[in-house]
């Protein structure tokens, strides 16, 4: 199929010469982005040198054992690529670094905070829980509005193609409840909701089809009947000869907006969607306009089945076939082969700039019975501490190199510290685009002059690399030294058996230049370091909030800054006026008899206070006393619910503060004899006289700070 594309190609270059073409010099270059899923830093043969091998690693003495990849290794270490050898993720897990390849920002300031929805089964059971906002500039965007032909190929993972059933809908799930390439900047999109297999795609799909010859390929090195991995669905607009603006909005996008491509198909992922590339570069050649590509490929993300010819090309150090793991990594270097030939025969490889990274670090899998060929996770990693789902060295650290012939002269290699979230700035700084909002936080910066100079450029960071996800938080200083990690916890390596501890509390800091391999903490050798460092970080956590808020709007705005108020009894003071917004509401009980009464009436007593119907407990605006119309704050921050006093009715309603985002909240004081969970706001823990109320969403009644 991919030659018949080729020819096809070439037989146009007839009528359509390649002058048309953007080169070297001018001010449009085409742009493709391949992004490798869960690959590495030791996961490609061109980091396979003493120099970026770290023994004695983790866990002792490690067996080097690199897949075989002769075409990105080629390609990484032509005269036309620098090499990064100190290349991050933009997060330890996929959908988050999706996000920040988009926006060049923390995927946290888009609520993309862990890995969306599903991994490999069909997209009508996919649910992606904080879809990607489009309301944020993204490079598709951008270059869409400079002139590009823009397309998306292979693993989106940020957002539902259509609208879907969804149980619990987040706040940014209501207001993005449809997300897919073609809302965000790309014109064009051939892409799956979440993970495929690497061979064999859509098998499942249909129940004849494991049986028909030679049947599926699920892993051990065979084809096999009768039985196959789960069902992938590739999706594309079904709009783009006719658009339609319903099918552009994610309130009115339904599912005839897109069309399901589900075939079976027998060879390997990334030549699947090689086919569409063809089509999409041929079809910007002929008219004269510069491409932006997202190539997102599937590998090497489990379930990872590698065709027969690939899992027996080779042994592992185990004298075994090298296996699912590491022959579906020569299986994809076999595309980014086909790839590579396929920018040269379609005319366009000199006047493309190639970036290729990974979304994090490695996740091999229980494989350690010799049949995945890797018995240690050390030779995935390179021997760096931990890999996916981690913010040590391991998660994030992964393999990377930009090709751009007539720019890059001569082969580099570079250990300057780069990220993906550098590639949007980059990319606006090459064609002199502004940030489309700038006020906001952008935590990438251009290393155009890295890229033209290489290391003579005379090129350094300003700005530190961080990282955030869920508890764990790490920032690397922008020399590349010094790295700080609060709260570490265990990745995805199923086999490492470290000596280490995880899942700790507190602030580490680790010297990355001398101790790659995050061995040894140095908080008390630098301790000044250790606090400059604590104070940045607390910084950049702080201005996330602000960009969840007020720029990506992914979070409810903060409430409105109410007067402080007393908690009373009676008229009688039992909190403090220094509860500047809402307060934890502790109460203080005679005893547990009142069994039935509901927070959502209120009245007022003879001291002004609001005080519930049936007992004389309630919050006291300290300047107000009771008036219509008074608008109360209840729950956590980013949470919030706004509700409105009605003195007539003695009610608690939605309050006009914030149409749309608010619901009546009750609260019920319930038999303080009887320890449970808290929910529905039932009292919480044992104990004979105090409570802390809970709403039905599990949220409490506390300071807002």
């Amino acid at each position: 199929m991919l030659l018949a594309f080729f020819f096809l190609c070439l037989s146009l270059f007839c009528l359509f010469p390649l002058s048309s073409v953007a080169f070297p010099g001018t001010s449009s270059p085409n742009i493709l982005i391949v992004l490798a899923d869960d690959q590495g830093y030791g996961d490609v043969g061109f980091n396979a040198v003493p120099s970026r091998q770290y023994q004695p690693g983790a866990n002792g003495p490690w067996q080097p054992n690199p897949p075989r990849t002769p075409n990105l290794d080629a390609w990484a270490s032509a005269s036309s690529s620098l090499l990064f050898s100190r290349a991050y993720s933009g997060s330890p897990v996929c959908s988050p670094t999706r996000s920040s390849l988009l926006t060049g920002r923390t995927p946290d300031r888009e609520c993309i905070f862990n890995a969306e929805g599903c991994g490999q089964v069909p997209a009508w059971s996919c649910i992606d829980p904080m879809p990607f906002p489009n309301t944020v500039p993204t490079l598709a965007r951008s270059l869409q509005g400079a002139g590009y032909s823009t397309m998306h190929l292979g693993k989106f993972h940020l957002g539902d193609f259509f609208p879907k059933n969804n149980p619990d809908p987040s706040y940014a799930y209501l207001k993005w409840p449809v997300m897919n390439p073609g809302m965000i900047g790309f014109d064009n999109w051939f892409s799956t909701e979440a993970s495929a297999s690497s061979s064999t795609l859509n098998c499942g799909c249909d129940p004849s089809w494991p049986n028909e010859p030679p049947g599926c390929i699920i892993g051990g090195g065979s084809w096999v009947l009768g039985k196959s991995l789960e069902c992938t669905n590739f999706w594309l607009p079904t709009d783009t000869n006719a658009p339609r603006p319903e099918c552009h909005s994610p309130k009115t996008s339904t599912i005839s907006c897109v069309a399901n491509s589900t075939d079976k198909v027998e060879g390997d992922s990334t030549m699947h969607m090689l086919d569409r590339l063809s089509i999409f570069i041929n079809s910007s050649v002929t008219s004269a306009r510069p491409f932006f590509a997202a190539l997102e490929l599937h590998t090497n993300h489990v379930p990872h089945p590698s065709l027969p010819e690939f899992y027996h090309l080779y042994n592992g150090t185990d004298g075994l076939p090298a296996g699912d793991y590491l022959g579906t990594l020569s299986q994809m270097d076999a595309g980014m082969g086909a790839l590579r030939k396929l920018l040269s025969d379609l005319g366009v490889e000199n006047s493309t700039i190639v970036y290729y990274v990974a979304d994090n670090g490695s996740h091999p899998g229980k494989f350690n019975d010799g049949a995945g060929g890797v018995n240690d996770v050390q030779t995935t990693t390179n021997g760096l501490r931990q890999c996916k789902a981690s913010v040590f060295e391991g998660g994030i650290r992964v393999p990377s190199f930009i090709s751009w012939p007539g720019v890059i002269r001569s082969s580099i290699v570079s250990d300057i510290p780069v990220y993906v979230l550098d590639f949007f700035p980059t990319i606006l700084d090459l064609l002199n685009i502004s940030y489309p909002e700038p006020s906001w936080s952008l935590d990438g910066e251009s290393i155009l002059d890295l890229i033209r100079g290489g290391n003579s450029s005379g090129f350094s960071r300003t700005k530190s690399l961080a990282w955030r996800l869920e508890g764990q938080v790490a920032m690397l200083d922008p020399t590349g030294r010094f790295k700080l990690v609060k709260n570490p916890g265990a990745g995805q390596c199923d086999l490492e058996k470290s000596s280490y501890s995880y899942n700790l509390t507190g602030y580490f800091l680790f010297d990355i230049t001398n101790d790659p391999i995050e061995a040894t903490p140095l908080n008390n050798a630098h301790p000044d370091i250790l606090a400059s460092m604590t104070k940045e970080m607390e910084e950049w956590e702080a201005s996330i909030l602000v960009s969840e808020q007020e720029e990506s709007q992914c979070l409810p705005p903060s409430p409105p800054v109410h007067e402080s108020f007393y908690l009373v009894h009676g008229g009688f003071c039992l909190g403090a006026a220094s509860a500047s917004e809402h307060a934890k509401l502790t109460l203080t009980l005679s005893n547990c008899r009142d069994t039935s009464s509901v927070l959502s009436h209120w009245a007022t007593n003879e001291n002004g206070a609001l005080v519930l119907a049936s007992t004389d407990f309630g919050l006291h605006p300290l300047s107000d006393k009771c008036v219509d119309g008074t608008d109360i704050v209840l729950g956590e921050k980013d949470t919030a619910q706004f509700v409105t006093l009605d003195i007539a009715k003695g009610t608690l309603s939605s309050s006009a503060a914030c149409p749309g985002k608010c619901v009546t909240t009750e609260f019920t004081i319930g038999d303080c004899s009887t320890a449970n969970d808290g929910w529905s706001g039932q009292p919480i823990g044992k104990g004979k006289d105090v409570f802390s109320i809970k709403t039905t969403r599990g949220r409490y009644l506390k300071p807002y700070d």
